[in-house]
């Protein structure tokens, strides 16, 4: 997967977190966005979390 930011393009892998690593993910990203911890209050669902992690040049 190939995401663009400020610095420039990145190829990335897309992992989706479970558990306790996807608590602990969902908490730091509330703790700076709390509009979707509300919002994670009005849903039923689990809201997904997905990490992006830089792929490594093979060279």
């Amino acid at each position: 997967m190939i995401i663009e930011t400020p610095e420039g393009v990145e190829h990335v892998h897309a992992d989706e977190l479970t558990g306790a690593e996807r608590d602990a993910a969902w908490a730091r990203f509330t703790e700076r966005s709390p509009g979707f911890r509300r919002y994670e209050q009005t849903t039923t669902r689990v809201i997904p979390v997905v990490a992006l992690r830089r792929r490594v040049s093979a060279g």
